[in-house]
């Protein structure tokens, strides 16, 4: 380590590279922020159950790197966790005895500062890694999107119903973890400033979410087929909502108008949106190598979000890659986006399909917009703000009376 740089050990929920989800873009973008200011360890840490992954390339920017993994363990043990620490299930079925023999010799080491990656390492692993200085990632607010979750119309069904149950006696475990987080943690770091205002009373640093510049000069929608784009990580169950509203009440409405219109559904776990294949006009395409082919032939980025947290890397990939965005308020809390400007913002899918016929049938309406969306991205969207946030977050665990206000708190 050198003696002019703080040495920081980074745990993250996954793997930083490939960037091509929201987890890993964020991971990759604390990384690269922190890289160019201190030197980094960097602990990946996933779940026993996780798809094998590959080992982590050099020129990730950390000294050292290794992945952990994290089982679940379903016994006696599980329970007696969520009766006697109040941890929500999710926590409570994770055994750290694998990652603590895994990580004994990284523990060895004299960092300034640990920056967990999630506040479910904050939790789990807080035991084992220690330093003077400790921030956590609250990337989602799980309080906040449990609130969210609660709050739209209950869906059908037996299984549905146990799902409000558990989240509503886990919503109070999910608080009181937040509020010990802000209390034993010099600096909580989130995407938003709404995500900011409701942890307030902590010491939160605004580190935004970014995206990669694809160099995309213009846009012209005329010639486009009247294709809508879906993306997510299908494993999640918001958008797995998302897309089952998009293509059972939304798509519909929409080919009523524009009888040729698809909907098409990107991202890995494509076993989650079974039965939706089926629907008229609906594409589920799976994981694909990149998104640019995709977006190259969208008309419209369409996040029918209900429910969630955080902010939404869909929205920003498509406002700098210049496709026009109609999305639900939810859909773009935490962007800075004007609506009828950058995006078209509808609640309810009959409002949605409207958004999107509307810019079907005006494709200069499309330009328009997309191109004001692009322009708000460069101007606040681009891996420098990231990079920035998180030199001032750092620089305030490390010293507390820097008050500096570069970026937004």
């Amino acid at each position: 380590m050198s003696p002019t740089r703080p040495s920081v050990l980074l745990t993250l929920p996954d793997t930083p590279f490939p960037s091509d989800r929201g987890m890993r873009m964020r991971g990759a973008a604390l990384l690269r922020g922190l890289a160019a200011i201190a030197d980094v360890d960097l602990v990946v840490v996933l779940p026993e159950e996780a798809i094998p992954v590959p080992d982590l390339p050099s020129g990730l920017g950390a000294a050292r790197a290794t992945i952990v993994r994290l089982p679940r363990s379903f016994g006696a043990g599980a329970a007696a966790r969520m009766v006697s620490c109040g941890l929500p299930w999710r926590l409570a079925v994770r055994e750290t005895s694998l990652a603590r023999r895994a990580l004994a010799a990284w523990t060895q080491s004299a960092y300034d500062a640990v920056w967990f990656g999630s506040v479910d390492h904050a939790v789990l692993l807080g035991r084992y890694l220690s330093a003077p200085r400790s921030l956590v990632d609250m990337a989602d607010v799980e309080s906040a999107k449990s609130a969210t979750f609660l709050s739209k119309s209950a869906d059908p069904g037996l299984g549905a119903a146990i799902e409000r149950t558990k989240v509503r006696l886990e919503r109070p475990l999910w608080a009181r973890i937040e509020r010990r987080a802000a209390h034993r943690h010099d600096i909580l770091t989130v995407c938003s400033r709404r995500e900011a205002e409701h942890l307030a009373g902590s010491s939160a640093v605004v580190v935004p979410n970014t995206y990669p510049d694809p160099g995309v000069a213009g846009t012209d929608l005329s010639a486009r087929e009247p294709v809508l784009l879906l993306a997510g990580s299908w494993s999640y169950q918001p958008n797995v909502d998302a897309a089952r509203t998009a293509a059972r009440d939304v798509l519909p409405i929409v080919r009523a108008f524009h009888p040729d219109a698809r909907l098409r559904l990107v991202g890995d776990g494509r076993e989650h949106l079974r039965g939706l294949e089926e629907l008229a006009g609906v594409d589920v395409v799976g994981r694909v190598p990149s998104m640019v082919p995709e977006l190259a032939r969208a008309s419209v980025v369409l996040v029918s979000v209900n429910y969630g947290g955080g902010t939404r890397l869909k929205v920003l990939e498509a406002m700098a890659h210049g496709v026009p965005v109609v999305s639900t308020p939810l859909g773009v809390e935490g962007i800075e986006v004007r609506d009828g400007e950058d995006v078209l913002l509808a609640a309810g899918p009959a409002s949605l399909a409207a958004a999107c016929n509307r810019l079907l049938a005006d494709r200069a309406l499309g330009t328009r917009i997309a191109r004001s969306a692009r322009m708000r991205y460069e101007r606040q969207y681009q891996p420098e703000a990231s990079d920035s946030a998180v030199a001032l977050a750092l620089s305030r665990a490390l010293d507390p009376r820097d008050d500096s206000s570069s970026a937004p708190r």
